[in-house]
């Protein structure tokens, strides 16, 4: 092969290795990869509008212990006419704080001798018609044999009013006597041979020392007068 033959060939080489090469731009020649998600948007700051309105907050009622004055307002609204339980809101107050001063108890009671169990029977007497007609003496100072049995409640009373000449020695003697009273009379009767007549005494009794001395009798196991 001659000289120039060589050159040319040689050239020839020279410019194709070039041309592959191609020129370095520092582009990638990987595939695209196509174009990358723009960066998430920030949270807003600041103002943020007015709040939504979730609607009013429900109102669960009265909390907290009741009370005599919760009851009073309660049980002389709902109670009336044939299912009086007291003839005046005074005299519902004084008999509430004074004469019967029944245990608190817990909201919502539905038995047993307290205040929170008559406040709750009457609050469903409140619905009127039938539901006061049996509800009312369950919400009464006589508990209506639901909010304490009629014995209880005579016992309670008998013991804590009537001191100056106590009717029972104990709670078991006054049980076992009232046992044996016929409970078929109508609460807060004022006469009658009944553990209701003795009970609306004993609970009477508990005024001062003149109510005492006057009531006690009529609520002894023996009455003197009128639970005869």
């Amino acid at each position: 092969m001659s000289n120039n033959l060589r050159r040319a060939t040689c050239l020839a080489l020279c410019a194709l290795a070039f041309a592959a090469c191609g020129d370095d731009d520092g582009g990638s020649t990987t595939a695209d990869m196509g174009t990358p998600p723009p960066p998430p948007v920030p949270p807003p700051t600041g103002d943020m509008g007015p709040a939504v309105d979730t609607g009013p907050t429900t109102d669960s009622g009265p909390s907290g212990p009741p009370t005599c004055a919760e009851y009073c307002g309660v049980v002389m609204a709902a109670c009336t006419g044939d299912n009086q339980q007291y003839q005046s809101a005074d005299l519902c107050m004084e008999w509430c704080s004074t004469n019967y001063g029944w245990p608190v108890g817990n909201r919502d009671e539905t038995t047993g001798n307290s205040l929170a169990c008559r406040l709750y029977h009457s609050t469903v007497a409140s619905m009127g018609g039938e539901m006061a007609d049996t509800h009312c003496p369950h919400g009464g100072p006589s508990g209506g044999d639901l909010c304490g049995s009629y014995c209880e409640n005579y016992c309670y009373l008998a013991l804590r009013n009537c001191t100056m000449e106590p009717l029972y020695m104990n709670m078991d003697g006054c049980m076992t006597a009232c046992a044996m009273f016929d409970a078929t009379g109508e609460p807060n009767a004022p006469n009658g041979n009944t553990v209701q007549c003795r009970l609306y005494h004993a609970g009477v009794a508990g005024g001062d020392d003149e109510a005492e001395m006057t009531h006690c009798p009529h609520a002894a196991q023996m009455p003197s007068d009128l639970c005869i």
